[in-house]
């Protein structure tokens, strides 16, 4: 082999081993990085307290859906209770329009009483001599 060839052979191993401690210089600081990614996720995700997420999850789930339920329950009841307010709304609005026509009948019966009356009195008024007008 010739100098040359060992020069270049030198060269080119030490260009390789350049090109090799650079990359695992990049792959060094990528690993740091998503040691650091993953340790904050972590922190973000890990319950700070001794409970099991998901026993908590489904307990506090079941208080939830107990809830609803009652709500719902007394929804229901309101509207019963609207219903029955309704029912008595229509009764009250079916007792004023009988009062209304009563009232209309009594009205209508003191007119023609006095008409009745007034025709009674124009007459025997007519009757009677020296008290016409």
């Amino acid at each position: 082999m010739t100098v040359a060839a060992i020069i270049t052979g030198g060269t080119v191993i030490s260009a390789l081993l350049a090109y090799l401690g650079v990359r695992v210089n990049k792959a060094i600081g990528h690993a740091k990085s998503a040691a650091d990614d993953s340790a904050a996720t972590k922190e973000q995700v890990q319950n700070s307290h001794t409970t099991n997420l998901r026993e908590e999850s489904d307990t506090r789930h079941d208080a939830v859906m107990l809830a609803l339920e009652g709500i719902q329950g007394k929804q229901a009841e309101q509207a019963r209770s609207i219903d029955d307010v309704k029912a008595s709304q229509r009764g009250l609005q079916r007792d004023i329009g009988r009062l209304a026509d009563a009232d209309l009948e009594h009205t209508k019966a003191a007119r023609e009483d006095r008409e009745r009356l007034s025709k009674h009195l124009e007459s025997t008024i007519a009757g009677t001599p020296g008290t016409k007008e």
